[in-house]
């Protein structure tokens, strides 16, 4: 073998195994960012699904506390001059009205859309029985945490039947001497030191967003 030729296949022979190494290196990159381009599309799909499930469940809890306030200052007052009685076991009765938290009750109840409303306490009065006074988990992690952040908003996507549910909640504060006295004179109320700006549960609405999800997902094209 000439010199020349012993040269080219020393020179050569290193050369492979770089290439290839080069090439792997090439390729766990390329798998890195694809990887990273899904999770970052997972992640913006996410994203988008929370805030415009939240968009929907803070309107629709919104809407429900205007109703509630309108009904508390402009119709309770002027049916009570009347001799209307403002209370909670209203049906049926001719001289009786809902209370305002019992407005929000039969509101839900009468609620056809899916869009679950629901006003809850870890001290309900002594008629509310079985399923009005038991917490789920995501109630009672909400209620404990408005406690101690009366003036935020608690929110979580679940699945149900695997299709998601934005659950926002917002605590429930005694807002006036009205309220306090109220509850503090009720025969039925477990608690009689009620003060203003004591939170006195929580209102929280459940909207089912999988047709947001349909549509983000379609938008993303996965």
């Amino acid at each position: 073998m000439s010199p020349l030729a012993a040269s080219s296949s020393m020179s050569s022979t290193p050369a492979a195994p770089l290439a290839a190494k080069l090439l792997l290196s090439a390729g766990g990159i390329m798998a890195l960012i694809v990887a990273m381009l899904a999770w970052n599309g997972f992640a913006l799909k996410d994203a988008a699904l929370e805030q415009a499930g939240l968009a929907a469940a803070s309107s629709a809890l919104k809407a429900a506390e205007e109703a509630r306030i309108f009904y508390a200052r402009e119709i309770v007052p002027k049916a009570s001059a009347k001799g209307v009685h403002i209370q909670h076991a209203y049906q049926g009765k001719n001289d009786a009205i809902p209370a305002p938290a019992t407005l929000i009750r039969a509101l839900a109840d009468s609620d056809k859309s899916g869009n679950g409303l629901r006003l809850y306490s870890r001290q309900p009065f002594a008629f509310r029985k079985g399923d009005e006074t038991r917490l789920d988990p995501f109630e009672a992690e909400a209620l404990a945490w408005l406690e101690k952040n009366p003036g935020g908003t608690f929110h979580r996507i679940e699945r149900r039947d695997g299709a998601p549910v934005m659950r926002l909640a917002k605590a429930d504060v005694m807002v006036s001497e009205t309220c306090t006295t109220c509850h503090n004179s009720h025969p039925d109320s477990p608690k009689r030191d009620w003060k203003v700006g004591d939170v006195r549960g929580a209102l929280a609405v459940s909207i089912p967003i999988g047709g947001m999800e349909s549509q983000i997902i379609g938008r993303f094209g996965t």
